[in-house]
């Protein structure tokens, strides 16, 4: 116990140096991940499938406001139980990753969100009744989040180490930048053309991108999709 004292007491603690990266070189490396993941046929149409499941969340909060009350006559009430009921969903769909379904069959998993996402979208402005619409809203947060949890980890799987972060910081920086672009395509485009039309539109989007990233998948080797 004395000699233990004695070598924590005389230990010498180094500080390591880190070299922080610049403006310039966190843009390159950003750009490496991006060039890498364009080569890729499996991660461009993962990254894609991403990037569409943004848009339907921009939709939902921009034009499902919108909807709920010139179409239900709903007001701020409404929209709270709106914005509930897809958080509540996104829960859901987040313990629905944890299951071995998603783990041993990740393309079903996959094609299955994209479906019912991109499906709960097109109906939403025909259900016609409010309660009905919330149902829609829940599939939609449950199957954006559990499709965004899978995609993700396939990505990482499918990158070699040296390149995971890079291609990681990308596929961060591709996600949030849709997300803001279907904030601003939705709104802008919600003034011109009504949402019975826009809302039908992306979930065919969905739909084609589901397809491209659910035939990538499928041709995966099994040993790949064990996590």
């Amino acid at each position: 116990m004395i000699c233990s004292t004695w070598n924590s007491g005389s230990t010498r603690h180094v500080r390591m140096q880190t070299e922080k990266l610049t403006a310039r070189q966190l843009r390159d490396e950003m750009m490496e991940g991006l060039r890498y993941i364009r080569r890729n046929d499996l991660l461009w149409r993962l990254m894609l499938a991403g990037a569409a499941s943004m848009l339907g969340l921009g939709a939902v909060i921009i034009l499902g406001t919108v909807q709920i009350q010139d179409v239900y006559n709903i007001q701020a009430s409404g929209i709270g139980a709106l914005l509930s009921v897809l958080g509540l969903g996104m829960v859901v769909g987040g313990a629905a990753v944890a299951t071995p379904w998603a783990h041993i069959y990740p393309a079903p998993f996959v094609g299955v969100s994209m479906v019912l996402l991109g499906s709960s979208l097109a109906l939403f402005p025909f259900l016609g009744d409010f309660r009905l619409a919330l149902v829609a809203i829940f599939i939609t947060g449950a199957s954006l989040i559990s499709l965004r949890s899978v995609v993700s980890a396939l990505m990482q799987m499918n990158v070699p180490d040296d390149r995971r972060g890079r291609v990681e910081s990308a596929n961060n920086v591709v996600m949030a930048a849709s997300y803001n672009a279907s904030l601003i395509a939705t709104g802008a485009l919600g003034i011109a053309i009504a949402p019975s039309f826009l809302f039908p539109l992306a979930g065919a989007f969905v739909l084609a991108a589901g397809v491209l990233a659910f035939q990538s998948i499928r041709r995966l080797p099994s040993p790949s999709v064990n996590y």
